[in-house]
């Protein structure tokens, strides 16, 4: 969520999302409200949803009033029961122990009331947007049409911006939305913040650094690329369970035909199955034409099957950009899907966003919200992202899916920090001021952090393993650590605020990262085998972790029990947190500096470690 450049954005699209449960959410709605009473036609005005800083700066014009815009709605949620659902569903001693739930009976339970989603469609639709997309729960919709109209429906003026190079578009006031369903925010009434990709997913094989490039073999220890062949071996990977009655899915954007012909390349070099590939266009019949981000979905693709080739589909959920309002419906897309797999990957990532975070001292500096009283307290935030993804990804958990996402590439950093022009993850470099990576930093998210691996031997051994020094880690400043993470001495960071801004967790633990961790490579001379516009390449960074692990989840899967695991990190925390149990399970990475050192047990570079994933299986589902 951090400075676009000009050009990438023809289309501005938005997304209007409603409040998620937070407590002090509805109170900060109401103190804004500009409408009286809460029938149809009454309205609120979100003072907050605004850019931090923006009134710093001299506007350069007006986007064209025909540009065509997304805009959608989510409405309040039934916060407080979902979440005691959802930690009973990974209570063993519970009676609702695994009793996951489809995505019509989230809504049904804890979802708005349907009258008010109806409501909400009713008032995008009077005021002559034309509704796209509900989401299966009820509290996000989707609609679109001209900016000329979206400025009369939410009573504000879009304006062009420009700063250090970086063109951009913002409300210049907090929009007015229906007091139906309690709706806080609006995603997407600026083109600044949006999701990033690490640079440099890619690169060109060097057959002198490997093992298995055109050269052939060479003598002695593989510091190079490693094969699919190779890591089901080191990490442990039985044959007999391979994902046989899994999908998995990539959460990505733009064209897909280039990465699917590069998987099918893939597949025929290793003499692999050929896996279905199911496409999902998020935003309507196209996923839109930017392939900036094929390196990285090839990396997705291949490194998941690679690790799970008896899976029976891979799906792509896309979106035509990275803009948090776009992606975010791949997300949303995913969770909503009856039929979609139990795990998917993502990437991509942002700084985490808060007033606090120093992201703001990119383009626009930092707002102090306590000088200004007009502003509720601790929502001078934009359109406050990590409220509204958190409250989907609970969704999954609730429904028994798992999200793996990468740590970040600048190590205790965060890659937006200094650089705003380039996205969260980029690196590969320390930026200086710690913070990390979203949605890893989601308690609903498992985070993957990253290995150098060095082989040797046929079948592939361990012959080193240790923690990449620009694999992300840290704690989180606004969020609390989940309760699977309460008995890890090494979590030890204090929130300073609540994910919403409100001073309400200030100092209680906060979330940890990374949970475990795969190979990553180091970026330059020491990744996996993939094909990449159709060639074989170096794959690395922790996006090559995060989709490595959601194979090898995908296989543990195989092996569960009806209906599946569920959310990965309740069960990879119950075997890490035994002593005896982790060292079956994993392998304990005890070398490695990102900023914070490995350790003996959880730690900031690799969590628990690497997987021995035959040892998972027997610990988690006694196969």
């Amino acid at each position: 969520m951090q400075a676009q450049p000009g050009g990438r954005f023809r289309r501005y699209r938005f997304i209007l999302c409603a409040a998620v449960g937070l407590a002090m959410l509805p109170a900060a709605t109401a103190a804004a409200s500009s409408g009286a009473g809460s029938g149809s036609g009454a309205t609120v005005r979100l003072a907050y949803d605004v850019l931090p800083g923006l009134a710093r700066l001299q506007a350069t014009g007006n986007p064209s009033s025909a540009s065509e815009m997304e805009v959608g709605l989510a409405l309040q949620s039934r916060t407080a029961d979902e979440e005691r659902y959802y930690r009973a569903l990974y209570d063993p001693s519970s009676s609702y122990y695994h009793r996951f739930l489809t995505p019509a009976q989230v809504g049904q339970r804890f979802g708005p009331d349907r009258s008010a989603t109806a409501a909400v469609s009713a008032w995008l639709t009077s005021r002559g947007l034309a509704v796209d997309q509900v989401a299966a729960a009820g509290d996000w919709v989707a609609a679109h049409g001209p900016t000329a109209v979206v400025e009369r429906a939410f009573q504000v003026r879009e304006l062009s911006y420009h700063l250090n190079g970086i063109d951009f578009v913002a409300n210049d006031r907090g929009p007015v939305v229906p007091a139906a369903g309690r709706v806080y925010s609006v995603v997407g009434l600026n083109s600044l913040q949006h999701f990033g990709l690490p640079a440099g997913a890619t690169a060109p094989l060097d057959p002198s650094m490997s093992d298995h490039g055109p050269a052939g073999a060479k003598q002695g220890p593989n510091v190079g690329t490693t094969t699919p062949a190779d890591l089901w071996s080191v990490y442990q990977q039985p044959p007999q369970w391979n994902g046989q009655g899994q999908g998995v899915a990539v959460i990505g954007e733009g064209r897909t035909a280039a990465v699917i012909r590069d998987l099918r390349l893939f597949e025929r070099h290793f003499n692999l199955p050929q896996v279905p590939v199911v496409v999902h266009c998020v935003q309507g019949g196209s996923c839109g034409t930017d392939s900036t981000g094929d390196p990285e979905w090839d990396i997705d693709m291949q490194a998941s099957t690679g690790m799970a080739p008896g899976v029976s589909s891979l799906h792509l959920y896309f979106s035509k950009t990275l803009a948090d309002q776009d992606l975010d419906q791949g997300f949303i897309a995913w969770i909503s899907d009856p039929n979609g797999p139990l795990q998917a990957s993502a990437s991509e990532g942002v700084c985490e966003q808060t007033p606090l975070n120093p992201v703001w001292e990119g383009p626009l500096g930092i707002v102090n919200i306590n000088s200004d009283p007009s502003l509720p307290a601790g929502l001078a935030l934009g359109d406050l992202q990590e409220p509204v993804l958190d409250q989907q990804l609970r969704h999954a958990g609730v429904e028994g899916r798992t999200l793996f996402a990468s740590s970040g590439d600048t190590g205790f950093t965060c890659g937006a920090v200094i650089l705003p022009g380039v996205s969260a993850g980029n690196g590969v470099l320390y930026n200086g001021l710690p913070s990390v990576d979203y949605p890893a930093a989601s308690p609903y998210a498992v985070a993957v952090g990253g290995t150098v691996l060095y082989t040797a031997g046929d079948p592939a051994q361990r012959y080193a393993e240790y923690g990449w020094n620009f694999g992300g880690g840290g704690t989180a400043d606004f969020e609390p650590a989940p309760p699977f993470q309460y008995a890890d001495r090494h979590v030890v960071g204090r929130c300073l605020a609540s994910p919403d801004g409100s001073p309400a967790g200030t100092g209680q633990r906060c979330r940890g990262v990374p949970d475990v961790a795969a190979q990553s490579g180091d970026v330059i001379s020491n990744g996996y085998v993939v094909y990449a516009a159709g060639a074989p390449s170096q794959g690395g960074g922790t996006s090559l972790s995060s989709p490595l692990w959601m194979g090898m989840w995908a296989r543990i899967q195989s092996a569960a029990r009806p209906g599946g695991n569920g959310f990965a990190d309740w069960s990879l925390y119950r075997v890490g947190d035994d002593p005896v149990a982790h060292a079956q399970g994993f392998y304990d990475v005890l070398v490695g500096d990102n900023g914070y050192p490995a350790t003996p047990g959880w730690d900031y570079v690799t969590g628990f470690g690497t997987p021995r994933v035959e040892g998972l299986i027997h610990l988690i589902d006694g196969r």
